[in-house]
């Protein structure tokens, strides 16, 4: 699958990325990382039963995102009154 058309990635040597939510927007953008871009960690609310690739830190809170420290924050939740 192609990565996303901006040249901006071809220049990106590493780059930790987190998403907040993990919905099929999120899922469909985990699957398109170009090289050098991970994903660190997926935001998401408590007791989510959510189901996170290996290596993928769950982020509850803001302490939580400290201590990835993304170069990169996506938001790609649902809204609570829509769930």
């Amino acid at each position: 699958t192609p990565g996303p058309p901006w040249g901006i990635w071809k220049r990106v040597k590493e780059m930790q990325l987190v998403l907040v939510g993990w919905g099929a927007i999120a899922q469909r953008v985990a699957g398109m990382l170009p090289d050098g871009v991970v994903l660190a960690g997926v935001g998401l609310r408590p007791g989510s039963g959510a189901v996170l690739p290996d290596g993928v830190a769950r982020i509850a809170g803001p302490e939580g995102l400290a201590a990835v420290a993304p170069g990169l924050v996506i938001e790609a939740a649902g809204r609570p009154d829509r769930a």
